[in-house]
């Protein structure tokens, strides 16, 4: 994605409000990526919730990161960021109960 827009776009600024939604974006994507593939592995007690978990982190980085990313590239207001952030707690406290 920084090579898209690097190639597309003037480059983000370090320490300004575009380059911080831009590095929450990717820092939370690729830390719900690794839970859900390494989760593969994980041995719950309660296998569905703990795939019910790994479904809502999955939609939630998709909805919370890629809606901050389309800001960054759009500029527009993205409305179902705060959706993607509620997948994002419910899969964790599902994981919780598994």
């Amino acid at each position: 994605m920084s090579y898209f827009l690097t190639l597309y776009f003037t480059p983000l600024e370090p320490g300004s409000a575009l380059a911080r939604r831009y590095d929450t974006a990717v820092i939370y994507l690729l830390i719900h990526a690794l839970v859900v593939t390494l989760g593969h592995w994980c041995r719950p007690r309660h296998p569905r919730v703990w795939d019910a978990a790994r479904v809502a982190m999955l939609l939630g980085a998709m909805l919370f990161s890629g809606g901050l990313l389309a800001a960054v590239v759009t500029g527009w207001r993205v409305p179902f960021i705060p959706a993607g952030g509620m997948c994002l707690i419910a899969g964790w406290l599902l994981a919780a109960m598994a």
